[in-house]
């Protein structure tokens, strides 16, 4: 009687004894091999046909995630069940990430144990002792989209290579909305959130459907299930769309990740139903200006215009100007502005990294980064699918940059909550006793530590902080002088006029000149 073949991989001995000694003479299950690391492994598994993994977690040279790496993409009909010592949720989810079919701790390893986890796994897969080998006949991933063709896909049937059929099809897109913490290398986030989707689709879909899918360079899954079987189309439809909401409840549940799903009308045929692959593809990219986290039917899928789209000058002029002079706030506002502007524009992703580009090396110009800085801000900004995300990033690196670099504090916490006051209600008419109020100190104390600690009287430091937001206003050219004298809280025209002057050198009218002819 064949029995059902298992290679063990674990680079302590007495582990593997305790495994083989648990499964001696069992009826069902035997062990073919044992390796102790998964080098000498991957090579013995190429060459013969087994069923079951069981594999540890950590080893020297290959560890285990390493060498499940390797089997997805080399031998996926291999089913793998982790053995590992660490009982922890976050190392469980890195497994489920590399696709194992279940998980064993060290220390609950008794017979009872592993024959539970093996026969629940045999049940799971439809594991059968004959032909030595698992044979999914649900689903099949195309590890390449240039082979996810309907030549190909065709081929592969007619030779009964897979297990599906081309008529009845629903095709659907789905683009995990991915977020990227600061440190984390972002493409292997992308890429393990997207397998860890393709897991829970294969525990949704089971052997109930048949499918095909692929993953492509953006992390999109590509994904045709097959209703042979039904003449329905209101079936087809209502099938679809519980499956779709399943999805996206079960992996914000698991990954707390959200996902944005493109749903095609039922075809008739492959060619058909791959048209409505790529054009759902495509209008993935409408996530920039739209946000995630959806379902959108193909005949309401969003044009994305590829054109160039020039930035608007007074809001760039404002965001060269505030970079320059390390004005935080004011280019935190410039950067919102810009944003968007692309927003409103539906701007293309060719677009959005020109201005991603442009943005990056007005950094580099100014001094706040280096090449090699500028680059690395460049990539981790172009990576995000959705421009709130870029600009929200985008804004914490400019908070960031300009705050690492050397700065006077005061040395009192009395005039640092006046110096707050005054940035936060610098367009009011305010006095010194109201500062003095807020700080809760007296009027006199505050003008000696003010003057002591600043370097500057209170009115020549609330007329620098005035000035310093008139120019930003002025360096857009979009506002009269009436209206900047408002927003900026100087009591006449006459008085702006006099106080620009005495600190720049220059009428408000010169200073326009002189600086928009540099942006």
């Amino acid at each position: 009687m064949n029995k059902i073949r298992i290679v063990i991989v674990d680079d302590d001995l007495a582990a593997r004894n305790s495994i083989k000694l648990h499964l001696q003479d069992h009826p069902l299950y035997e062990v073919a091999a044992d390796f102790q690391d998964g080098r000498a492994a991957l090579r013995w598994l190429r060459e013969n046909d087994v069923e079951i993994l069981l594999c540890d977690m950590q080893m020297p040279a290959m560890d285990g995630l390493e060498l499940l790496q390797m089997i997805r993409i080399s031998l996926p009909d291999i089913a793998v069940i982790a053995i590992s010592s660490f009982d922890d949720f976050r190392y469980t989810r890195g497994c489920m990430v590399a696709g194992v079919a279940d998980y064993l701790l060290k220390h609950d390893l008794t017979r009872e144990r592993l024959l539970e986890v093996l026969d629940a796994v045999r049940e799971r897969y439809h594991i059968q002792p004959v032909g030595r080998t698992l044979k999914n006949l649900a689903g099949y991933c195309f590890e390449s989209p240039d082979h996810f063709t309907a030549e190909t896909i065709g081929a592969m049937v007619d030779r009964g290579e897979i297990a599906f059929d081309k008529s009845g099809l629903a095709p659907l897109v789905i683009s995990p909305d991915y977020r990227c913490a600061p440190g984390v290398h972002w493409q292997e986030i992308r890429r393990d959130v997207c397998k860890a989707v393709c897991d829970i689709i294969a525990q949704i879909l089971g052997t109930k459907y048949r499918y095909v899918y692929c993953l492509t360079q953006q992390q999109h899954i590509l994904l045709i299930l097959s209703f042979f079987d039904q003449n329905s189309l209101l079936f087809v439809m209502n099938s679809v769309n519980n499956f779709c909401s399943r999805l996206k409840r079960t992996s914000l549940r698991l990954l707390d990740t959200t996902l944005t799903i493109g749903v095609g009308s039922p075809q008739l045929d492959l060619p058909r139903a791959l048209e409505q692959i790529n054009r759902l593809d495509a209008a993935m990219e409408a996530k920039l200006f739209l946000g995630g986290d959806r379902i959108f039917p193909v005949a309401h899928s969003p044009a994305v215009h590829q054109r160039p789209l020039p930035l608007p000058g007074s809001a760039w002029s404002a965001l060269s100007f505030a970079v320059q002079q390390r004005d935080s706030t004011n280019a935190q506002d410039a950067i919102q502005e810009l944003f968007a502007f692309l927003r409103r524009e539906h701007a293309c992703r060719k677009a959005v990294r020109a201005a991603l580009r442009r943005i990056t090396e007005l950094y580099l110009h100014v001094g706040l980064l280096d090449e090699a800085g500028r680059a690395e801000l460049f990539q981790r900004l172009a990576q995000f699918e959705i421009l709130d995300q870029t600009a929200a990033d985008l804004r914490e690196q400019t908070l960031r940059l300009m705050r690492s670099e050397p700065a006077q504090t005061p040395s009192s916490a009395a005039v640092a909550r006046a110096q707050e006051f005054i940035l936060q209600n610098y367009a009011r008419d305010i006095s010194l006793q109201d500062c003095a109020d807020y700080a809760g100190v007296s009027y006199t104390h505050l003008s000696r530590a003010f003057k002591s600690e600043v370097g500057q009287r209170f009115v020549e430091f609330l007329n620098a902080v005035r000035l310093r937001a008139a120019k930003a206003l002025l360096i857009r050219q979009d506002l009269s002088m009436k209206e900047i004298v408002e927003r900026t809280g100087f009591r006449s025209y006459n008085y702006f006029f006099k106080v620009f002057r005495e600190s720049e050198g220059m009428t408000p009218s010169e200073f326009v000149a002189k600086n928009c002819s540099k942006n």
